[in-house]
């Protein structure tokens, strides 16, 4: 189970929507809210002053599915993150070619 507290002061004026796409992003990817994600196209930057996404993006799809493909076996964290880098860059180059 999950718990996502939200202060509801940063997130006036963000729908809904957006804001259960963000939470589903930080609860599936167990990602640090306060983390940087300037320059990829992510609704992880949805409080940022200029956000670049109101909702899930491919990128977010393509990382969920390359988080949840890696094998669980990697020991090295440093092995994990390229192997997850790799895996979207391959889904991206795969959803090219369709």
């Amino acid at each position: 189970m999950t718990t996502i507290i939200v202060d509801v002061t940063r997130a006036t004026g963000v729908s809904f929507a957006s804001l259960g796409d963000y939470a589903a992003m930080i609860a599936l990817a167990q990602i640090d809210p306060e983390a940087s994600f300037a320059g990829q196209p992510t609704v992880l930057d949805l409080f940022s002053p200029t956000p670049a996404a109101t909702e899930m993006t491919r990128w977010d799809l393509d990382y969920l599915t390359a988080l949840y493909d890696a094998p669980v076996a990697w020991t090295n964290i440093r092995f994990q993150k390229q192997d997850i880098a790799r895996r979207m860059v391959q889904i991206g180059a795969e959803r090219t070619r369709e």
